[in-house]
């Protein structure tokens, strides 16, 4: 079976799955890189708040374009016998063609979903980030203590739930064309995905730009 890394991470063998979760940590190391490296660099720096309001403030505007990008490429890769049974498409179709039809029906399904979105993952980041704000003011203690904390802070505290959270937002936006759809459906993949990703980004991020705790001083 060839897996397909962009839907899930538990088809196939061993082999197959870690091939998967490289990919998906491949895909997801820029945007990480993006959010997690500056804000552990302020950290570092002793500027706190102001790390954990970057950290909320660019992973909400990051997840709002995803929540877009994806309500976006769902209708336009669909099937037009797919959207037509949509009564909102249908009627659409009447008056105008078909790309035009698709971008106002995007327009419509997105709506206020990606902002409701992005501020409940700017929200869950700024929790996730004093859950690891110790890992980078020499307070989480040896590398695997570090590790250990942001495996947790990025992967069921950050990226699990945001995952989640996305995942509904897109649910919700295409009930506009989708009656069927359910707002959890894949809900439960995605934790798990977002999840396992996060857990090994975080992780080997806060192992290797933690602080250890200063050695203890020498007795007089």
């Amino acid at each position: 079976t060839t897996l397909d890394p962009d839907k899930t991470i538990w088809q196939g063998g061993p082999g197959e799955f870690l091939s998967s979760i490289g990919l998906k940590m491949a895909n997801a190391a820029p945007s990480t890189l993006g959010t997690l490296l500056p804000g552990g660099l302020i950290m570092r720096a002793g500027l706190g708040r102001g790390a954990i309001a970057y950290l909320g403030a660019s992973e909400g505007a990051l997840s709002m374009g995803s929540i877009a990008a994806n309500i976006a490429d769902e209708i336009e890769q669909a099937d037009e016998s797919e959207l037509m049974q949509s009564q909102r498409y249908a009627q659409l179709r009447q008056q105008m063609g078909d790309q035009e039809a698709r971008q106002a029906l995007i327009r419509e399904a997105q709506g206020y979903a990606p902002v409701i979105g992005g501020l409940a993952v700017g929200a869950i980041s700024a929790v996730a980030g004093r859950y690891l704000e110790p890992v980078f003011t020499d307070k989480a203690g040896n590398v695997f203590k570090r590790f250990a904390r942001g495996a947790i802070a990025e992967g069921p505290l950050q990226e699990g739930p945001q995952s989640s959270i996305e995942q509904i937002a897109q649910n919700m936006a295409a009930q506009t064309f989708d009656g069927s759809r359910s707002a959890l459906e894949g809900v439960g993949e995605q934790f798990a995905q977002g999840s396992v990703i996060g857990a090994g980004m975080g992780g080997g991020m806060g192992a290797l730009l933690g602080r250890s705790p200063p050695p203890p001083a020498l007795p007089p």
